[in-house]
């Protein structure tokens, strides 16, 4: 589930999405969140943070050294990752997240923007 600290909160995701376990991913997420579905397309709310992790579920890229950058309750995440498509070749991408800290003290991504550049 969502974590106590917004690097915890993204490596449940990771680990969620690797493992095909969507209740844990959806849940590293504010019900209200914005997700980038492709590069120009983004979606808010439930239906489109389902659709993301659905959408991402096989893949599995592998992340460089994560940073986070943290003041009150809110967070922003930045990474590298390179996904591996097999006789396709490898892509490298940048990814950015905003988190929130909820009233219960977890932390959940309310903007995930795996498209930054």
């Amino acid at each position: 589930m969502a974590g106590s600290t917004p690097l915890e909160t993204i490596t449940t995701l990771i680990e969620a999405r690797r493992s095909h376990d969507e209740p844990t991913a959806f849940d590293c997420y504010a019900k209200n969140a914005l997700v980038m579905l492709q590069p120009d397309e983004q979606g808010v709310g439930e239906a489109a943070i389902k659709a993301f992790i659905v959408a991402v579920g096989n893949l599995d890229p592998s992340f460089e050294k994560h940073d986070i950058l943290e003041h009150d309750d809110i967070a922003l995440h930045t990474s590298r990752y390179v996904l591996n498509l097999g006789d396709k070749g490898t892509i490298s991408g940048r990814t950015a997240d905003v988190l929130r800290r909820d009233a219960d003290g977890t932390w959940r991504i309310i903007i995930d923007n795996a498209f930054a550049e």
